[in-house]
């Protein structure tokens, strides 16, 4: 059972009491999350680490906050994992918009590793795909700010499950429509390279006789990403079967896929 947030505040206090006789560094230690991707329903790791070890910089106390969105997070929990874990006596909890974290030891961290802690988040099995959950820390503290500390933030790619790589997703690609032959939904899976930032691109169905039946993304941004046709055309009426193109356009350049619809 986690403590109630009141400890969490009394272990700060205690952190802030216990530095007094070890004045800590005027080092800046960068704090980085990382980029991972996670499908919905599922969890992901998320690494917290430091830019160098906390050995010899005086610090006694440890504290941050990981915000989230309740649409696209349902949970957060510690792995036991990283400097946060293996020292002191750390207190976490969990609110619906956010992780929270805050340690103490009687001595100064004297552990050489870089991992601050590894948390573990739980994907809401309705968030929206594609879509991006931002990671950053706030209110972070070591003592009562020295050393100083600067975050760099993260993100959580929230994709399919059958979605796009990292690697894949970093090129101008697009993979073939699935299910081919198709009585139902079509799912077409493309990417952009970072440099895609103009809102040029566009992913569009196309008939045999080469008439625009939909577009299906426009204006989007570098990255993987995920389209779904539901087989109705831009007037709302069902496609007829028969032979279809998928085109993705950006920079001038074009990829296309054809599929076969059946009855």
């Amino acid at each position: 059972m986690r403590p109630h947030p009141d400890r969490i505040l009394a272990a700060s206090v205690l952190g802030a009491a216990l530095i007094a006789g070890h004045p800590a560094s005027a080092t800046t230690v960068t704090v980085t999350l990382p980029t991972v991707t996670a499908s919905p329903g599922t969890s992901v790791n998320v690494p917290i680490t430091l830019s160098q070890s906390l050995v010899g910089l005086g610090v006694q106390s440890i504290q941050f906050h990981l915000p989230f969105d309740p649409a696209k997070v349902t949970g957060a929990s510690e792995t036991g994992t990283g400097v946060v874990d293996t020292w002191g006596t750390p207190f976490s909890f969990t609110t619906a918009t956010q992780y929270s974290v805050a340690a103490a030891g009687i001595a100064p961290v004297t552990s050489a590793s870089t991992l601050l802690e590894t948390v573990q988040l739980t994907i809401s099995p309705t968030a929206t795909v594609p879509s991006d959950q931002p990671l950053t820390l706030t209110s972070f503290l070591f003592n009562e700010g020295t050393p100083a500390a600067t975050v760099v933030a993260g993100v959580v790619h929230i994709r399919a499950a059958t979605g796009v790589e990292a690697p894949w997703g970093a090129e101008f690609a697009m993979r073939d429509a699935r299910p081919n032959p198709a009585r139902g939904p079509v799912a077409i899976e493309f990417s952009l390279p970072a440099a895609a930032l103009g809102g040029t691109a566009r992913l569009s169905i196309y008939g045999l006789d080469g008439r625009a039946v939909r577009t299906l993304a426009a204006g989007v941004g570098g990255g993987p990403h995920l389209a779904t046709w539901d087989l109705l055309d831009a007037r709302g009426v069902k496609a007829s079967p028969g032979l279809y193109f998928a085109r993705l356009e950006w920079a001038g350049r074009s990829l296309t896929r054809r599929f076969v619809l059946l009855r």
